[in-house]
């Protein structure tokens, strides 16, 4: 501040831009100090002496930090006119003839014809420059006075919606109608935001019919959006491809649509619409990055790594993109070490994401299975509700026979997911342990809650003769033989309905020509009768394997349990770590349970552009951004920074 005081005595009063220049700078320094009431003293003076959109903007930020809305509301006032002189002023410039040097006796008509005097092509390029530089400071002051819209709206009324009201009111009174749609779409985009969805779905709607507005294109891109996230698929269909009638090359109505059909599981039509996508914006990162996705679920994973890669030469620090191009290379098996380097560097920025520690003990145990250990106890550690990561540390110490360490991932197993299997492997554990009653109370447990099922009451009737209750294990094996007889029964009344059937097609068809054929039909229809009865009773035995795991596996675990039984195949639910599948875009729910998460496509629609790395939905409103983000910082938010001109 003293350099720019001494600097400010030394300017003579009659140079007035460098004066302003300095001042300007001067008040910047102060509301970067947050020194907001001498700032905003300084910027009033200015905004009155020498009007320019900077200085009103950011005398706006100063009423801001104040926290007064009076103050806001006039300062929003005073920055409209501010840009009507600008724009007023501008226009004029360009149609005075008299643009010389006032002071020195020299008409603008001559120094103009003296400009103007070079070839046709050189005064057209001239206007071309003169409408670009024009278009350029239009769409700077559009920035400016959205930016102060956003900031003011959270705080000069008490309901945000009165306040979108008002300012939408002030812009249309001055004449700014098409920003003023864009505070009613930034309006129905809040309504969204706090579950009011009708009010919503009313506004967009509203701005489809208002074709003067400008808006329709946006406002139906973003009601295709809402009416997607609302499961109404066939108006939010229709609703993007009149958003692609009236505008064919609309980007963002385009990715929407392509991810309509991405959930329709038309995939490649959704490729081919984000490519028309990428065709009329090549930067756009989101029409690349789903793109990517789909290529991967179509299992083109050559295609799907040299989209990735692109993405990552652009954004070569966003997660997302990291992650999806080391599932790429992963799904290829040729290039281990690289896939691994790209998930140890998601993890490094990561490093408490339980799903990303799970992927990469799954790429490490399939050369090493100690020391994808560390992975899997660090992803339990940060989220032990995990039961990936349960099963897989649990059945990792029962290999290495180490049952005290198993036992207790398999309770927790038990507490998120209370499948028999489990209840199994933990009485397995105890039994091995020598704590017998503790694995009888276990299957007692498992009986309780599954009392038809035929596996736990073998186990059980197992435990009690181990701990000499006899009497209990005849009654288990009582109950044991009634099922089994029971499913017998069953499979036969099942044969019997087919032979039902099948006699009642042969005696409605003794009066038709084709009774032999007829009679072929049902002998095939007895054969497959007797084949589904003898896989119904084979299912019969065991229920069916959370996690897949090899026959070799289970039956290495049958044998260090001890236990003596042939058909018991899929006694373990738990998988490999070293199992590795290519990571397709699924459910939520399905990405939390196989410990991958990446694969949602990212939709463009309504709200703020907020990407979560486990690939939630990304959306993304057509003008003003929704999440009010307030000051966040005053810095961040000044948009005129001292430049070296200006310093």
């Amino acid at each position: 501040m003293r350099m720019y005081q001494m600097a400010l005595d030394n300017v003579s009063e009659t140079n007035r831009i460098y004066r302003h220049w300095i001042r300007r700078n001067m008040a910047y320094t102060q509301l970067v100090q947050h020194q907001y009431d001498a700032a905003m003293r300084g910027y009033e003076q200015l905004v009155q002496e020498h009007p320019d959109m900077p200085s009103a903007f950011n005398l706006i930020l100063c009423y801001r930090a104040l926290g007064d809305p009076a103050l806001m509301r006039e300062g929003f006032t005073r920055l409209l006119s501010v840009d009507s002189k600008e724009r007023s002023s501008q226009i004029r410039g360009l149609n005075d003839t008299n643009v010389g040097n006032r002071d020195s006796g020299v008409s603008g008509a001559a120094l103009l014809a003296d400009i103007l005097a070079p070839a046709q092509e050189d005064r057209e390029q001239l206007k071309d420059e003169l409408g670009k530089e024009q278009q350029r400071r239009s769409e700077r002051s559009t920035r400016f006075i959205l930016q102060a819209a956003k900031v003011i709206i959270p705080v000069i009324g008490g309901d945000i919606l009165a306040s979108y009201d008002y300012i939408a009111g002030v812009l249309r009174s001055e004449g700014y109608g098409q920003l003023a749609g864009q505070i009613e779409m930034a309006k129905a985009i809040e309504c969204l935001q706090r579950g009011e969805t009708s009010i919503a779905v009313d506004m967009l709607r509203g701005f489809t019919r208002d074709s003067s507005s400008g808006m329709a294109g946006s406002a139906l891109q973003n009601l295709s959006f809402v009416l997607q996230l609302e499961g109404d698929i066939v108006h939010a269909e229709h609703a993007a491809q009149q958003a692609l009638d009236k505008e064919p090359f609309n980007t963002h109505a385009l990715v929407q649509l392509g991810n309509i059909r991405y959930g329709q599981e038309k995939y490649e039509e959704a490729l081919d619409l984000y490519n028309k996508a990428l065709n009329a914006d090549p930067g756009y990162t989101i029409a690349e990055y789903n793109a990517g996705l789909t290529l991967k679920h179509l299992q083109k994973f050559t295609e799907a790594r040299e989209r990735f890669e692109r993405l990552s030469r652009r954004h070569p620090h966003d997660t997302d993109v990291m992650l999806q191009l080391a599932e790429s290379i992963a799904a290829q098996g040729r290039d281990f070490e690289k896939s691994r380097r790209l998930f140890a560097e998601v993890n490094t920025r990561i490093p408490s994401d339980a799903s990303v520690l799970m992927r990469l003990g799954q790429l490490v145990a399939q050369k090493d299975e100690n020391k994808a250990l560390f992975y899997y106890q660090e992803a339990f550690r940060y989220n032990p509700s995990s039961l990936d990561a349960c099963g897989w540390l649990g059945y990792h110490f029962v290999k290495a026979y180490d049952f005290n360490a198993a036992a207790p991932y398999f309770e927790q197993a038990i507490r998120i997911d209370p499948n028999a299997k489990f209840f199994i492997l933990l009485g397995s554990c105890y039994r091995k342990m020598g704590e017998k009653e503790t694995a009888l109370e276990t299957y007692s447990r498992a009986h309780e809650r599954y009392p038809q099922n035929t596996d736990v009451l073998k186990y059980l009737i197992a435990s009690c003769k181990e701990c000499g209750k006899n009497e209990l294990a005849s009654q288990y094996e009582a109950k044991q033989n009634a099922i089994h007889e029971e499913e017998g029964n069953e499979g036969i009344n099942q044969q019997n309905q087919g032979n039902g059937v099948l006699q009642q097609r042969e005696e409605s068809g003794t009066r038709i020509e084709k009774k032999k054929k007829k009679k072929k039909k049902g002998s095939k229809l007895i054969g497959d009768m007797d084949q589904q009865q003898q896989q119904y009773q084979q299912q019969q035995g065991s229920n069916n394997v959370i996690i897949g795991r090899s026959n070799n596996q289970n039956q290495n675990q049958n044998q260090m349990f001890g236990e003596q039984n042939d058909n018991d195949d899929s006694q373990s639910p738990v998988r490999q770590g070293n199992q590795s599948k290519a990571i397709t875009p699924t459910s939520n729910q399905q990405q939390q349970q196989q410990g991958q998460g990446f694969g949602i496509p990212m939709s463009l629609g309504v709200g703020s552009a907020v990407k979560s790395n486990k690939g939630q939905v990304i959306g993304q409103n057509v003008g003003i951004k929704s999440k009010q983000q307030g000051l966040q910082g005053k810095d961040n938010v000044v948009f005129d920074e001292p430049d070296e001109q200006n310093w």
